[in-house]
């Protein structure tokens, strides 16, 4: 029965059929444990949604899910819909790269919004965190920046900054993240060295020389 039914979705979708009931059996089949079904039914509601755009909508609506998988299976398969993201789906995937639980979540977040065309949103909420956020949130900054390889003169002035923050957490985490960057800029590695020379945490300097020897 229920691979009977399976094929039924399969079939309407392929004829274009955009009915809630195909729809949401699509969005429950790309979180299978099949690998097949999984890129199956995403490529279905990719196809649909070429004639509709509501099957973002109702595909972004598991973004509030309670289920992790199921969030983080949302943010992929609305990676892959052509339809422009609006303003509410663009806060939510924000929310989820800043509040979320899951570090999973919080990264495919954030690659969502960079995927679907809002790095410059994406690019000026990190400065701004970097800038002005509290001790926990420049960490969880420089920990997306690093994720997302998102490196841009604009940014590596802020990124610089958090080798001379006043908490221990910053500093490690900037220089752990110029290491896995392997970011060799000049500025970069001096600022690693003072780190290495003048830094009174250990653990900050055993950070900073790791990165240099990343970087070469």
């Amino acid at each position: 029965m229920v691979a009977d039914t399976w094929a039924a979705v399969q079939c309407l979708a392929m004829e274009k059929v955009s009915e809630r009931i195909v729809v949401d059996k699509l969005i429950t089949m790309t979180q299978s444990l099949d690998t097949l079904i999984r890129v199956t039914a995403t490529k279905l509601l990719v196809r649909l949604s070429h004639h509709s755009d509501v099957i973002l909508f109702m595909v972004a609506d598991e973004l509030n899910n309670k289920l992790w998988i199921n969030r983080y299976m949302a943010c992929k398969v609305v990676q892959k819909i052509h339809t422009p993201l609006n303003k509410d789906i663009l806060h939510k995937l924000l929310t989820l790269m800043w509040s979320d639980y899951s570090e999973n979540i919080k990264s495919v977040a954030g690659e969502t919004i960079g995927v679907k065309g809002y790095g410059h949103v994406l690019h000026d909420e990190l400065c701004c965190r970097l800038r002005k956020g509290n001790e926990a949130e420049r960490v969880d900054a420089l920990n997306r920046v690093v994720h997302l390889r998102m490196m841009t003169g604009r940014m590596k002035s802020v990124f610089l900054k958090c080798f001379t923050d006043d908490h221990v957490s910053v500093r490690h985490t900037a220089a752990k993240g110029a290491g896995e960057l392997q970011f060799a800029d000049e500025d970069v590695i001096e600022g690693l060295l003072t780190l290495v020379t003048e830094d009174h945490s250990h653990k900050v300097k055993a950070a900073a020389i790791e990165a240099l020897a990343d970087i070469g």
